[in-house]
């Protein structure tokens, strides 16, 4: 492995996959380092879906190889629904991020992740990556931390943040599922699964502290992909006896 490289990015997640394509295609040598065996972090790993919106008065606020990225999703047909604007089918965009990277020659290191870095002077000079050849060292000119939990700016000696600042408590970790086989016209409106959901909530039925039923359609047409974060948002988890 070349070991040494003008930005070395470390997570390949969408905000890593980005981050490489730009630099790389700009002119600079990128390593682009990614833990898992396909880039698109929780985008693909984890099914998180749909993408928010990325407008603000009508208007993108987010350009650039994203732009782009959204528009190779659109002719791959992998992108949006007749339900849902903002979808996307997370197997193709695993396939559509390693194209995307690997066009613009992005040295891409799968099965990899971040084992030590070696900062000096407010500076990271270089970083350990684990993967099947054992340890190697990678030096760059500029690394870039899209591990999502902030490892290498961390281990770098960074002031870290966590949560908000009374109580470090975070918005909900989700876990995301995917129900298949769904009659959607049979489905009832959202107002009144929720509706449901609260009258049985009163009547103690159902003992689960979420505020609602929440649900997004996907690029399938009979899938329905629900994300029942286990509490409301900036609310301390139930305590149990």
């Amino acid at each position: 492995m070349q070991d040494r490289y003008d930005v070395v990015v470390v997570g390949g997640g969408p905000g890593g996959v980005c981050a490489a394509a730009g630099a790389a295609g700009a002119g600079a040598a990128v390593l682009l380092i990614e833990r898992y065996g396909f880039l698109g972090g929780m985008a693909t790993a984890g099914m998180v879906n749909p993408f928010m919106p990325w407008f603000a008065g009508g208007e993108p606020i987010v350009r650039g190889v994203f732009e782009r990225l959204l528009g190779r999703l659109t002719e791959m047909g992998a992108l949006g629904g007749d339900r849902t604007k903002y979808c996307f089918d997370y197997e193709q965009l695993k396939i559509l991020a390693d194209r995307m990277v690997v066009e613009v020659g992005v040295r891409l290191r799968l099965h990899s992740f971040l084992a030590d870095v070696e900062a000096a002077d407010g500076r990271v000079l270089r970083i350990a990556v684990a993967g099947k050849s054992g340890l190697e060292a990678v030096e760059g000119d500029i690394f870039i931390d899209s591990t999502g939990d902030g490892d290498l700016c961390a281990w770098a000696g960074c002031t870290v943040e966590k949560g908000r600042p009374e109580d470090g408590l975070c918005q909900p970790m989700t876990l995301n599922f995917r129900m298949g086989g769904v009659d959607i016209e049979a489905m009832p409106e959202r107002a009144e699964i929720n509706a449901a959901y609260d009258a049985a909530k009163e009547r103690g039925e159902i003992d689960n502290p979420r505020e609602n039923v929440l649900f997004f359609f996907t690029t399938r047409g009979s899938e329905v992909h629900f994300n029942p974060r286990a509490w409301s948002c900036w609310t301390a988890p139930p305590q149990r006896a």
